[in-house]
């Protein structure tokens, strides 16, 4: 969670302010405060408040109110129980099995592995989902099929992507989602097969390691 900014949708207990000693009096963060994770370890997080409501502060006692940029730490599974928005960049790694090739009409088995980045988005967090738009860039082994020979051989491509990840805002690990992208292959296994050069859909499935 390292770098995600969240949005409390409830009022949360818990937060204890770092660099105080003894003073472990846990402190009252109201709902639509906004911090910042700034470090994780060991399933401790670090955060540090940007803002929250004035007119929602009286659902903490006055004296028990979190502090803007000030740093306090809370157990990721203490906070895990409420309710709240997330957002931040995510990263990971796909695999996509098939592709269905647009414009021939054509679904093949062209496997690709690629990394992606992309910028997790906080609408509709409520429903247990999360929607993250993503760019990706890795190789593809792609079908290439010869016209003169008649036999299909499985050759290299660079495969550039975007599309959309859904996860579960509890548990964004496994993922799925859909993909948009071309193959570029070099010339001669596009003067065999121009269904190589043809943009492509997919669905597939990842791997989030952001979350780590």
């Amino acid at each position: 969670m390292d770098g995600d900014h969240l949005t409390l949708n409830n009022t949360v207990w818990g937060f204890v302010e770092v660099g105080r000693g003894d003073d472990l009096r846990r402190r009252c963060a109201p709902a639509q405060a906004k911090f910042v994770v700034v470090r994780e370890v060991n399933g401790s997080l670090t955060v540090r408040f940007l803002k929250f409501d004035p007119a929602l502060a009286g659902l903490c006692p006055a004296d028990q109110i979190v502090a803007t940029h000030t740093l306090y730490r809370i157990q990721r599974t203490e906070l895990a129980v409420h309710d709240f928005k997330r957002t931040g960049f995510a990263f990971g790694a796909l695999v996509v099995p098939f592709k269905f090739r647009l414009g021939d009409n054509e679904l093949v088995t062209s496997s690709t592995i690629a990394p992606y980045v992309g910028w997790r988005m906080g609408f509709l967090q409520s429903t247990g989902l999360t929607f993250t738009p993503v760019l990706s860039a890795g190789l593809a082994l792609v079908p290439v099929a010869d016209p003169q020979t008649s036999k299909t051989e499985t050759k290299s491509a660079l495969s550039l992507s975007a599309g959309l990840v859904l996860g579960s805002s509890k548990n964004d690990q496994f993922q799925a989602g859909v993909l948009f992208g071309k193959d570029f292959a070099n010339q001669s296994d596009r003067e065999k097969d121009p269904g190589v050069k043809k943009p492509w859909v997919s669905v597939y499935i990842g791997y989030n390691m952001s979350s780590h």
